[in-house]
């Protein structure tokens, strides 16, 4: 039997010792999304070029979100 400690550093601890490092999927787009941002920033609000700037953040947003539920999913499988 095994205990789990779910943390913030660590996704989880385990009781053997055994650690699981959190993944660091917003690391990983911060610089794709900041450039998205602020071409948004740079556009007409409500224009055609405006909303196709706002897509790609959310694209970007989520990217991120999938991938953790990706690995949500995968540590409850395991």
């Amino acid at each position: 039997m095994v205990r789990i400690d779910l943390g913030l550093k660590h996704s989880s601890i385990l009781s053997d010792g055994e650690k699981v490092n959190a993944p660091t999927y917003f690391r990983k787009y911060e610089q794709q999304l900041a450039k998205a941002h602020r071409t948004v920033c740079r556009r007409t609000k409500g224009g055609s070029n405006w909303q196709k700037a706002r897509i790609q953040v959310t694209k970007i947003h989520g990217k991120i979100t999938n991938q953790c539920h990706d690995f949500l999913q995968s540590s409850l499988r395991s």
